[in-house]
């Protein structure tokens, strides 16, 4: 299982098995020095704009902390430096972008960074596993410096609508999520690696799924350079139809007696349960064999009865 080299202009994604086989590959390989105040000797650090790619007002490290190995099996941590970090943006009315970084004590010289979700607008710690290898043991745990950032700007709800909106008002925090935060964080990542172990990371690259799998898709395109591969699971990688759709399906819904109301959604679970509840050998008010529901002949449904009084 090779590695691809966008470094070296091969443009593509890396399968997403082909990956994790990658991660299984080089157990660490750096001794160490003494990691605790290697590890409190980042706090405080800033990085100047110049060592960002893109237009920022420069970086900081928030916290820096040690934290002990723990854990067994897929959830098992090593000994790793938790880093919090902020990039200024340079406007000031636009959020920062928040940043976590983790540092293994034993590195094994390689990087990965993780996509978000949705609209973003909260914290990537990129302390678990790899999307779709849940069960599996984490990039963290395999010695790879991870990290990952909100997305540039944080909201308490992420699937708060209006709060998102909001925020997107502001262009540079618009940008950020369009993109810019990814080259942005990619590059404030790596300074800050290099200031720990004294080199950049051998090989480096990008895990993401649905939004996290089109920034995958951004980074190979717009970035290419700075990747050794990229993953896209189940990409959401057309945002303006998406968003479109969205917004028809909304304006559809919004229209008087469109949405059904309690009523007919009771009415409905009602037709339902008394089709389908016999499906899985138990009348018991739940339908707990939707498999064996679908497959009956016909089909279990709601009554014609309840479907026009959906529609009505």
């Amino acid at each position: 299982m090779g590695e691809l080299n966008l470094r070296r202009g091969a443009l593509g994604l890396l399968a997403l098995g082909a990956v994790l086989g990658a991660f299984g590959v080089g157990a660490a390989e750096r001794a160490p020095r003494d990691p605790a105040p290697a590890c409190r000797s980042l706090s405080g650090v800033t990085i100047p704009a110049r060592q960002i790619g893109l237009p920022t007002s420069g970086a900081s490290v928030v916290s820096a902390t040690l934290q002990p190995a723990g854990g067994s099996g897929a959830a098992a941590k090593p000994e790793y430096c938790k880093v919090l970090a902020q990039i200024a943006p340079v406007d000031p009315h636009a959020q920062p972008i928040r940043v976590e970084l983790n540092l293994p004590t034993a590195w094994n010289r390689k990087a990965v960074q993780m996509g978000g979700g949705g609209f973003d607008g909260f914290l990537v710690t990129a302390e678990g596993p790899a999307p779709g290898a849940a069960g599996q043991p984490t990039p963290l745990s395999m010695g790879y410096a991870t990290f990952g950032s909100d997305g540039g700007h944080s909201v308490a709800n992420p699937f708060d609508v209006e709060g998102q909106v909001a925020a997107f008002m502001n262009d540079e925090v618009l940008e950020n999520y369009a993109g810019a935060q990814l080259k942005k964080t990619h590059d404030l990542a790596l300074a800050l690696i290099r200031l720990r172990y004294g080199e950049a990371p051998r090989r480096t690259y990008f895990v993401g799924a649905s939004a996290g799998g089109r920034e995958a898709l951004a980074v190979a395109q717009r970035w290419g350079a700075d990747y050794d591969g990229a993953v896209a699971y189940f990409p959401a990688a057309g945002g303006v139809p998406l968003v479109t759709e969205f917004g028809r399906v909304a304006r559809a819904l919004a229209q008087p007696g469109a949405y059904p109301d309690p009523a007919k959604q009771a009415l409905l679970h009602k037709a339902v349960v008394a089709a389908c509840d016999g499906a899985d050998g138990a009348v018991d008010g739940l339908v707990s064999n939707p498999a064996a529901a679908a497959s009956t002949s016909p089909p279990c449904a709601a009554p014609a009865a309840a479907t026009r009084a959906m529609v009505a």
